[in-house]
C-alpha cells in the first residue's frame, strides 16, 4: 500500500468534495445500511449522487445505476461502501469509465483493493468517512 500523508489526504479530500458530485458504490435502499445513509445525507448537503445498485432503480426518488459502466460519462469520482472482493473486482469498470479518485470508506478496502487502485492510476481515498470529512470540509 502506498502511504500517503496527511496533506496528500486533505488535498484529495478537498478535491473530491470541492466536486460536489460522485459515484456511490454499494448504494442501498436498506435505512440501517452506510450505503443508504452516505446517500441521503450527501444528497441532502448538496451534493449530486449517483447511487449504483443492480437491483433498484431508485432510492428515496434518486435514480440508480445498474453498474458503474452505465454512470454519466461526467463522473470521476466514486465512494465504495462495499465489502474489499467486490471493490477489487469493480476495478476494471472504474478504469473503463475512467475514474480518476476512489474513496474506500472503513471497510470496503484492504491492502490489496488500495494497491491494485493505484497501479491502475486511480488515486484513493481510504481510512476516514466521506460524511466526516464533508463536515469538517465544508
Amino acid at each position: 500500500m502506498n502511504h500517503k500523508t496527511a496533506n496528500d489526504f486533505d488535498e484529495l479530500i478537498k478535491l473530491f468534495l470541492a466536486k460536489k458530485e460522485f459515484a456511490l458504490s454499494g448504494a442501498s435502499a436498506d435505512p440501517s445500511k452506510y450505503g443508504n445513509i452516505i446517500l441521503k445525507k450527501m444528497s441532502r448537503n448538496g451534493y449530486n449522487v449517483f447511487p449504483v445498485n443492480s437491483v433498484e432503480t431508485a432510492i428515496d426518488g434518486i435514480t440508480c445505476f445498474a453498474n458503474i459502466d452505465s454512470l454519466p460519462e461526467e463522473i470521476k469520482f466514486i465512494n465504495f461502501v462495499t465489502a474489499p472482493k467486490r471493490s477489487i473486482r469493480l476495478l476494471g469498470a472504474c478504469v473503463r469509465k475512467g475514474i480518476e479518485i476512489a474513496w474506500f470508506q472503513p471497510g470496503a478496502y484492504d491492502c490489496a483493493v488500495i494497491g491494485e487502485y493505484e497501479s491502475a492510476g486511480i488515486r484513493t481515498i481510504y481510512g476516514p468517512c466521506i460524511m466526516v470529512a464533508a463536515q469538517t470540509c465544508s
